[in-house]
């Protein structure tokens, strides 16, 4: 994979793509974004990752764009010879050093190509550990459930997980229910139920979430979207975090407890599978069509 982004209509070496100090999304944190996922060289999911994206733009008024995000995915990809990666895609509203936007203000696209970490697919089998979070999103207002920039509380939550030794951090937000991960959407078993939070939880309408629940429901998983309290998570047989870039990925050990036995789950490994079949489907098919 060449070392090259893509900046405002120019496919550039990293090293050259400079962005404006004044840019809105350095000052404000006014931008919205994406994490993707290349296979094969094929962009997987992104018809749901550009409808939630266009979703986020809308209600935050951001300016029509000016380049063609499709045509900009396919030719970043095809030069700087994307095969297996994560692909990040960030829009800011523009330059402007004040609050309110100029009228004439043009938004700033990057897509900026990333490695996946070579130990994702060692952690899917053993299970990774998780922490609970002594504070949650809270109150988020008008960028609840939107995908933006405003990552500080991520921030936290992932270096308090990595000083507990840690892959993710969860959620317990003030009234001692879970939200989410720091990056990640958060499942759970109890019996013969399958658990998540609602996306009223201040959860992240995550794509791969969506494509869990409907692959939960096609294998005849009794499936509850419903609150779900840091003190039933501790208790649940199995656990697991759902994520473009990390799919579906076990919880074997809760702070200091171990989730079940301490192995990936029976439920988690038959998701893993059904997940893994349909991307495969639809990267090929996708392949096909050119």
């Amino acid at each position: 994979m060449k070392n090259l982004v893509w900046l405002d209509g120019r496919i550039l070496p990293r090293h050259r793509a400079l962005i404006p100090i004044d840019d809105r999304g350095l000052l404000f944190g006014d931008a919205a974004f994406e994490a993707l996922r290349v296979y094969d060289g094929i962009l997987f999911a992104w018809p749901a990752h550009r409808r939630r994206l266009l979703r986020t733009l809308r209600l935050l008024h951001f300016p029509r764009l000016s380049w063609d995000l499709d045509s900009a995915l396919k030719d970043l990809i095809s030069a700087a010879g994307i095969r297996d990666a994560k692909l990040r895609l960030t829009i800011t509203r523009g330059s402007g050093e004040n609050l309110a936007a100029r009228p004439d203000a043009v938004p700033r696209v990057l897509l900026v190509p990333q490695p996946i970490p070579p130990e994702l697919a060692s952690l899917r089998q053993s299970g990774v550990k998780a922490i609970l979070l002594p504070f949650g999103h809270g109150e988020r207002g008008l960028v609840a459930g939107l995908k933006t920039t405003d990552y500080l509380t991520a921030v936290q939550g992932r270096t308090l997980a990595q000083r507990a030794n840690a892959f993710e951090g969860i959620y317990v937000e003030a009234d001692g229910s879970i939200s989410e991960g720091t990056t990640s959407n958060v499942f759970a078993c109890s019996g013969k139920r399958l658990l998540t939070p609602p996306l009223a939880a201040g959860c992240l309408p995550g794509v791969t979430r969506a494509l869990v629940l409907q692959e939960a429901k096609r294998a005849g998983l009794a499936v509850e979207e419903r609150p779900l309290r840091a003190a039933t998570l501790a208790s649940c047989d199995e656990i697991f975090l759902t994520g473009t870039v990390i799919e579906i990925l076990p919880v074997t050990r809760l702070g200091r407890e171990k989730v079940g036995d301490g192995r990936p789950g029976k439920v988690t490994q038959q998701l893993a599978a059904r997940y893994t079949r349909r991307r495969l489907a639809e990267t090929a098919r996708d392949k096909r069509q050119g």
